[in-house]
């Protein structure tokens, strides 16, 4: 037990360090595209700490099984650099004695990230955009005055003449950053209008103009009345997959926003295919997120045994790779999937193949 023990903190040290380095990462990143709410509400410190808690949800389902694969491989290496682990073999431990704290933290933190991917990540990801639509709607109601050019969050260049009550006179829309390629919007009148259950804003306007001033010929288009959505800062998700950029047209929500029981009723019950698919692998892929502790913990433990007469670095190449061949294959059976090139059963080969990788690495390990 004291061995066991003692196992289990020199795993621990290397993982949370990890952990540490990799969420800090991603949460730089989240700043970075927070920056234009937190200036719009003068950089409060309050919507900065709301922020950083609702993303650590979704930052751990990224960071946690990379870390605990580093982890436990610096942890065994660092035990056979220090020849711990011919000590243990000298003593009678078998090798295999190292699989019990390596299992008994990956099944830990598989439960702890199966738990964040199928309610925290929703819950964060929902509070964000209703902290993101708050901040929003508040700034429309402060920002936008009469007779000023107003920037609304660097998206639009609005210009209001004058107000009656909710009601504004004279309004001209147009594209902050190049606003003469147009297109300009104009209206003789407009009101703002909140839609609370969809979190947008739009810009009711009446009696109004479109302009294209684009080429080879200046278009207008006239209207009698047009729903303007003002559109929030635009958010960077070229990097994500596609089920994470569809909007769910009957519930308003991203698949990453719906608890398991949303996910599985609309896998069963969407009429349309490609959107059953694309709920069957999110769903699927929360489990994945789950059991990819355990696996590549198991990768983990034979690459980081080493002889301590000839070290080499090739561990750690082995251990990039993996990582790199295993998100890539997950990423690419997750996009075939979705546009049915492939069976669901694939999304979980990754699992299966580091698994099995692991165990036979293991079984060959034959340096002491």
């Amino acid at each position: 037990m004291i061995l066991y023990r003692y196992l289990v903190k020199e795993l621990l040290f290397p993982f949370f360090l990890t952990l540490g380095v990799i969420s800090s990462i991603l949460l730089m990143d989240q700043i970075y595209k927070f920056l234009p709410f937190l200036q719009a509400m003068g950089l409060k410190l309050g919507y900065l700490g709301e922020m950083i808690l609702y993303s650590l949800p979704a930052n751990f389902m990224i960071a946690a099984p990379i870390s605990l694969m580093v982890g436990i491989y610096y942890g065994v290496h660092r035990l056979c650099m220090d020849h711990e682990v011919v000590a243990m073999r000298a003593a009678g431990v078998s090798l295999a004695f190292l699989f019990r704290p390596v299992l008994f933290l990956s099944a830990i933190l598989g439960l702890i990230t199966g738990l964040a991917a199928f309610y925290l990540a929703p819950w964060g990801v929902t509070s964000m955009e209703k902290l993101q639509y708050q901040i929003i709607k508040k700034q429309t109601n402060v920002s936008l005055s009469v007779q000023n050019v107003n920037n609304f969050f660097g998206q639009q260049m609005i210009y209001l003449f004058d107000k009656e009550g909710d009601l504004f006179k004279g309004v001209i829309i147009a594209p902050w950053e190049a606003p003469l390629e147009g297109p300009i919007i104009q209206a003789n009148s407009g009101r703002i209008a909140f839609d609370e259950e969809r979190q947008r804003i739009q810009f009711l306007l009446f009696d109004g103009e479109i302009h294209y001033p684009g080429q080879p010929a200046y278009r207008i288009v006239k209207y009698q009345s047009m729903d303007y959505d003002l559109m929030p800062p635009e958010r960077d998700e070229e990097s994500l997959s596609g089920d994470l950029k569809n909007l769910v047209a009957k519930k308003g929500k991203k698949d990453i926003e719906m608890l398991p029981q949303e996910l599985w009723y609309w896998a069963e019950h969407d009429p349309k295919e490609q959107l059953r698919r694309e709920y069957k692998d999110e769903f699927h892929s929360r489990f994945v997120s789950a059991f990819s502790c355990i696996a590549l913990a198991i990768l983990a433990l034979p690459l980081g045994v080493d002889d301590p007469r000839s070290p080499t670095a090739k561990g750690f190449i082995y251990l990039f790779l993996s990582l790199m061949l295993f998100f890539a294959f997950y990423a690419k059976s997750r996009s075939g999937y979705v546009n049915g090139q492939f069976p669901l059963i694939l999304i979980y080969a990754p699992l299966v193949a580091a698994t099995g990788l692991g165990l036979q690495l293991f079984r060959n390990l034959n340096r002491f």
